[in-house]
């Protein structure tokens, strides 16, 4: 992975089981400084769904097409961690999507 200040994953790690993804996170992980972060912009499922939610739509299709879902905050939490890296941040924006914002843990 080249050397950079911002890893940016856009609509990526919905597309991976679990798995996947804290390898994926993991290889950010490992070219990342001390300083560093890594976005993740994805949709964001809600802990309780409680009226018709788009994502669990984009969840069904994407476990059906790819072995991905869309996950809640806590479970990007756990990926994050899993992968050495400690989730900082959720954005909301005005789309459907949030910014997930990801730093190296402490060690």
């Amino acid at each position: 992975m080249p050397a950079g200040d911002t890893y940016l994953l856009s609509h990526v790690l919905h597309n991976w089981d679990d798995e996947g993804c804290v390898r994926i996170l993991g290889n950010c992980r490992e070219a990342m400084a001390p300083a560093d972060q890594v976005l993740v912009f994805e949709r964001l499922m809600p802990e309780r769904i409680t009226k018709p939610e788009p994502a669990a739509e984009a969840g069904v299709d994407m476990l059906v097409l790819t072995d991905g879902r869309e996950r809640t905050e806590e479970e990007y939490r756990r990926l994050f961690a899993a992968a050495g890296l400690q989730l900082t941040r959720v954005q909301p924006t005005a789309s459907l999507r949030c910014v997930l914002e990801g730093r190296r843990a402490a060690s």
